[in-house]
């Protein structure tokens, strides 16, 4: 029953970023949170589901990458994805590729379930405190909405990239922003 309607903007996607990546090692042992906003970026560039994100750090049948020889494709097998159908999952954004590349190594360190949520919490009360939508889930919904609202992406396209088998799926991940539905208005 939650819908969930929440979508990142540029400026709080760039409040988040600054959040993580300010978040550095220190000599006691605590490790910084730079692959937080990987996995941000994974999920809001990539549409990447949580679990598919954590799974490029531990690939299973013996396979070394889900990443295709010449970088252009994540592949997803069945037994990641939700759909359990796999997926394909476009690279060619180089900011993209370089926090798969880096979450590839980084998650084998520092991924627990415990410490995504109290890193993701902390940041979520210090800059949406009354925003109980303000959730990690939500960068898939950030990533459906620029596709469709800033790139213009058809619904068919942005459900593949999703890996949704139905479109009716992916309209619950697409808010029209004023702006998109402003110049619709002027082109017509």
């Amino acid at each position: 029953d939650r819908k969930r309607v929440r979508v990142y903007d540029n400026q709080e996607l760039a409040k988040i970023k600054d959040w993580f990546m300010s978040d550095k090692p220190s000599s006691y042992g605590h490790v910084g949170s730079e692959w937080m906003w990987d996995m941000c970026i994974a999920a809001s560039k990539g549409g990447m589901r949580q679990s598919e994100i954590v799974s490029v750090a531990r690939p299973i049948r013996g396979v070394m990458s889900y990443l295709t020889p010449d970088e252009l494709w994540l592949v997803l097998p069945p037994e990641v994805c939700k759909s359990k159908k796999g997926r394909k999952v476009a690279m060619s954004n180089p900011v993209l590729l370089e926090a798969i590349k880096r979450l590839q190594i980084s998650l084998q360190y520092v991924w627990s379930q415990k410490t995504f949520y109290r890193r993701w919490n902390k940041m979520r009360n210090d800059l949406f405190p009354d925003d109980a939508e303000a959730v990690f889930h939500a960068m898939r919904h950030t990533a459906a909405s620029k596709m469709a609202n800033e790139l213009k992406m058809n619904t068919v396209v942005i459900a593949k990239a999703l890996g949704h088998q139905s479109i009716t799926t992916t309209e619950k991940y697409i808010h029209a922003n004023d702006d998109a539905l402003l110049e619709a208005i002027t082109r017509m």
